[in-house]
């Protein structure tokens, strides 16, 4: 399926290509990119939902589907791509908002002396 889903696309069908923008939103948040990696996750959760649709959309274009069944592992896949935009809309979150992310970093005029 990891090989051969982007083919799929042929037939309006493109949860697939939640795969590697999952895969470069992380890449993303590990380097520090928040709100990018918070993007690239949103939108690949977006194209992971259409899963649920992805059987009727193939017929609907004439391709020959078997019937579907979501495993444990799908459950998984989808939990994955929730969790990823909300950690990283979280972190993003922290980063610009948490009160004590100034403190102690401007080492250009050293300690406050108040």
């Amino acid at each position: 399926l990891l090989l051969r889903g982007w083919q799929a696309a042929g037939s309006g069908v493109f949860a697939w290509y939640a795969n590697p923008l999952f895969v470069l939103a992380m890449a993303l948040a590990v380097a520090g990119w928040y709100a990018v990696a918070g993007s690239f996750a949103s939108i690949a959760l977006l194209l992971a939902l259409t899963s649920f649709a992805a059987a009727d959309v193939a017929r609907a274009a004439g391709a020959p589907v078997p019937q579907l069944y979501f495993e444990p592992g799908f459950y998984l896949w989808l939990f994955a791509s929730f969790a990823l935009p909300a950690w990283c809309w979280a972190a993003e979150w922290r980063r610009r908002y948490s009160r004590y992310s100034g403190e102690g970093k401007n080492l250009a005029h050293g300690p406050s002396r108040d």
